[in-house]
Formats: C-alpha cells, structure tokens, sequence
C-alpha cells in the first residue's frame, strides 16, 4: 500500500471497531481477574450463600452458553481424549448437574478420603504385625523362609 492508494473508508472502519471490541474484552478480562476473582477471598464463609446467589443472577444476565471443557489423559491406553462442548440448560440446570456428580464430596475429597483409608489401613496392618512379634514395612511382604511343598 502507497500514499497514492485510494482509501477503503469500509476496511478501515471495520478494522477500528474490531481494534476497539477487542480492547474492551481486554479491560473487561483484566477487570475480571484483577479486581473480581480476589474479592472471593474476603467473602467468607458466613457470607458464602448470600454471595454466591447474587453472583449467579448477574452472571446468568451476561453469559448466554455454558461451555463444558474437560481436559484429556493421553497417558492411558488407550488415550481418553479431552473435549469442549457446549451445555444445554441454565445456569441453574448446570449447577444441579454439578451437585449431583459431585454428592458426598469433591473428587479431590474423595481422593483424600481414599488416601487416608489406605494409610490407615497400612497403618492397622503395621501396628498388628507388631503385636504379633513380625516387623513392619518391607518384612511383612516378604515369602516364608521354608514354603510348604505343593
């Protein structure tokens, strides 16, 4: 493009309203992140249930799609690839479908819940070993020094 080039008034219209739609996304995502997502912290949790109704009716006023992102394990086999999809429902519908995956705890609870059992099972298994007279940790898993004949 040279000076002499005729002006396309269309082109450069459309291209300072994108430029202006995206620099407005941007605030808004800095805002967001800036000034929103640290205010969870000074909620607390006696103020918890309050909150978080009046943040889903104004977040219900503004996002028109829930879209579900599920992230992939390509580490199994055979890989379980992840996906993203759009959800069809409310907000409200979205939540319910959350509690009911998620009814008696967290993954992340039931996984420390599991951790937990395990050690204390191992810990149990230890502490009879013990009154048994057998060691504990690797002792206890290893074959009888003179096993029985088949």
């Amino acid at each position: 493009m040279t000076l002499d080039d005729p002006v396309d008034h269309e082109e450069v219209t459309v291209t300072l309203v994108h430029a202006a739609a995206t620099w407005f996304l941007v605030g808004l995502i800095w805002i967001i992140q800036v000034v929103h997502y640290p205010l969870f912290a000074r909620v607390g949790e006696d103020g918890f249930v309050a909150y978080e109704a009046a943040h889903t009716r104004l977040i219900s006023l503004v996002v028109d799609e829930i879209w579900q992102v599920k992230k992939g394990d390509m580490t199994k086999d055979p890989p379980e690839p992840g996906y993203v999809r759009v959800f069809n429902g409310s907000f409200e519908e979205y939540k319910e479908k959350l509690r009911k995956e998620f009814e008696g705890g967290s993954l992340l609870t039931n996984k420390k819940k599991a951790e937990r059992r395990e050690r204390e099972a191992k810990e149990a298994k230890e502490r009879a070993n013990k009154k048994a007279g057998v060691g504990g940790g690797a002792e206890t898993a290893a074959a009888p020094s003179n096993p029985k004949p088949k």
